[in-house]
């Protein structure tokens, strides 16, 4: 029962195909065509889709990426971390570059 339901589908789904007809253009396509390629002048737009288009051009930006992109990575890789350059961290608050801004015996500005 279930292969004869299938066999039925599968006729069905074949026999909608016979009544598809092949789709033309929109109306005044070629006559669009052609004056656009008659026409001389190019936008801004078309001569720099054009210009990025060539291969040579985007082959040289790929490669700019990918070679900058791996040289971040490495970098990262190869950089020691902060407590490794020193050896250990600051002993003392005089090694450290920092103002302690609540600290009010340093930051007390009022003269009395």
């Amino acid at each position: 029962m279930k292969k004869l339901d299938m066999e039925k589908k599968i006729e069905t789904a074949l026999n909608s195909l016979d009544h598809v007809c092949r789709v033309g253009p929109g109306p005044f396509f070629y006559t669009r065509v052609q004056t656009r390629l008659a026409r001389k002048e190019r936008t801004i737009w078309e001569t720099i889709s054009a210009f990025i288009a060539q291969p040579a051009v985007a082959f040289t930006v790929i490669c700019l990426i990918i070679s900058m992109n791996s040289l971040v990575i490495l970098q990262r890789e190869s950089a020691p971390a902060i407590t490794e350059q020193n050896g250990s961290l600051p002993a003392d608050e005089s090694d450290v570059d920092t103002i302690a801004f609540y600290d009010e015996e340093n930051n007390n500005t009022d003269t009395q």
